[in-house]
C-alpha cells in the first residue's frame, strides 16, 4: 500500500474530503500496480490465460518500449519481442 503522506500533495488541490483523497491515492496506486503487472506478465488474467493455453507466462509476454522525443513528449510502442527465460 502507498505511503499516504508521500502522495498527499498530489491530491490536496482537489475539493475532496480527506477520506476521498486517501481513496484516490489508493486507486492511483492500484492502477499503477496493474500497469506494472501487465507489463511484466504478472497480471492474474494473463497468468490464468497462459496456464490455460499451456504457455510460459514470461516468455510470451509482450514488451513495451517508452521513448522520449526532443520536444519532451513520450511515445509508447509494442515491441512484441519474445523474451527467453534463463
Amino acid at each position: 500500500m502507498p505511503d499516504i503522506e508521500k502522495y498527499r500533495g498530489f491530491v490536496n488541490h482537489f475539493d475532496l474530503t480527506d477520506e476521498q483523497k486517501v481513496e484516490l491515492i489508493h486507486i492511483g496506486w492500484m492502477m499503477a500496480e496493474s500497469f506494472v503487472d501487465r507489463a511484466v506478465g504478472g497480471d492474474p488474467v494473463q497468468l490464468a490465460l497462459h496456464e490455460r493455453d499451456g504457455k510460459r507466462a514470461l516468455a510470451s509476454s509482450p514488451m513495451i518500449e517508452f521513448t522520449r522525443a526532443a520536444d519532451g513528449t513520450f511515445a509508447i510502442s509494442d515491441v512484441n519481442t519474445e523474451r527467453e527465460e534463463t
